[in-house]
């Protein structure tokens, strides 16, 4: 993905214009997932301006957070439409994307985690069938499988099966395996102050509140993705300021209804 670099004498030029369209991108959908959510444009607005926020503490880098972040908001925006418009093949685009945003980071399989039981609740709620429920939650799962079954295939055609075994299997777990702990409760209170308490206490605040009203699906969903999003930004112990980047798509959603309400009072 990182091949533009290398185009004019391995320069980071490209990248950071890439960059600037991915997180465009994302911005673009937020927008949409916003509106679609609440039914107003001024949250989609917000929603949108708050990435843009949240996303700051490391904004002058192209990793891999931000990159993944763009198909996490895909995938909420599908789960955010399947919820509201019953479209079933919606939750299999929705782990779909997933699958994909994992291509660019593993962590982000924590998405899928989260929003399982949102559609069982939105299931339980709607007092459907277990099969149907298990069927949506099936759904999702196989669109998470397909992007690495090709990607697999791919290199296994290539002949390079056991150089993406090592890089994308055995290296990334035992570098989070082989993490000393020592240290890692000091560098989490740094990333907590500087990255939530100074860079985004009021998105933070807001989601908080957002995510303890009424208990539809969707704030479920949007609720364990933010929260659950603490495991993958721990494994290591490092909190590096990138890891927080994982946190601006569900923050930026979760918190914008509130925001935008308060923005109008104000």
């Amino acid at each position: 993905f990182y091949s533009p670099a290398g185009y004019f004498g391995f320069s980071m030029v490209p990248m950071k214009v890439i960059g600037l369209l991915w997180a465009l991108g994302t911005c673009l959908i937020l927008y949409r997932a916003a509106e679609l959510w609440t039914g107003r444009k001024d949250t989609g607005f917000v929603a949108a301006w708050l990435y843009v926020a949240v996303s700051s503490c490391n904004n002058l880098a192209i990793h891999a957070e931000l990159m993944m972040n763009l198909p996490v908001a895909l995938a909420l925006l599908f789960f955010i439409r399947a919820r509201r418009e019953g479209r079933r093949l919606d939750d299999f685009w929705c782990g779909l994307s997933i699958g994909i945003a994992t291509l660019f980071r593993h962590q982000a399989g924590i998405v899928l985690v989260a929003l399982l039981p949102a559609v069982l609740w939105a299931c339980y709620s709607q007092r459907k069938a277990l099969a149907w429920s298990l069927g949506r939650c099936a759904a999702l799962a196989i669109g998470v499988f397909i992007p690495w079954l090709v990607v697999v295939g791919l290199y296994a055609r290539m002949g390079h099966l056991a150089e993406f075994y090592d890089w994308n299997i055995a290296r990334n777990f035992f570098y989070v395996m082989g993490t000393s702990s020592s240290g890692s409760l000091v560098r989490l209170g740094r990333g907590i102050l500087l990255y939530v308490v100074l860079a985004a206490p009021l998105p933070w605040l807001f989601s908080l509140i957002e995510g303890t009203r009424l208990w539809d699906p969707v704030r479920v969903g949007l609720l364990l993705s933010l929260l659950l999003t603490w495991i993958p930004v721990s494994m290591s112990g490092r909190y590096y300021s990138q890891y927080f980047v994982q946190f601006a798509v569900p923050l930026a959603l979760l918190a914008a209804p509130s925001l935008e309400h308060n923005l109008a009072r104000w």
